[in-house]
């Protein structure tokens, strides 16, 4: 991430805690292309609740869960391609209906 052009003052992130997972979030609408990447436990507040054994799904919105660190990186297009709902769901739920 530190090569990329566009977002040189976006640092990169390790997500250091045991059970904390990296998380990319994708929803594509009238040709745009929205995407969050970072580690769950600064994604989602802490009484919001998702299964652990949740990996990736596709569609979109699209959501993906992975545990090594960068797992979630533009690169990993098959994860991108594998995950989806639930947490853009959440996500709207949260922002929106709460």
């Amino acid at each position: 991430m530190e090569d990329d052009i566009e977002f040189k003052t976006i640092p990169t992130v390790q997500c250091s805690t045991a059970n904390d997972q990296c998380v990319k979030v994708k929803a594509v609408n009238e040709g745009l292309e929205f995407v969050i990447r970072g580690c769950r436990s600064r994604i989602y507040k802490a009484d919001v609740s998702i299964p652990q054994n949740l990996h990736c799904r596709s569609g979109s919105p699209s959501l993906c869960f992975c545990k090594e660190n960068f797992c979630n990186s533009a690169s990993s297009k098959f994860q991108n391609l594998l995950l989806a709902s639930t947490l853009i769901f959440s996500i709207i739920f949260f922002f929106f209906l709460c």
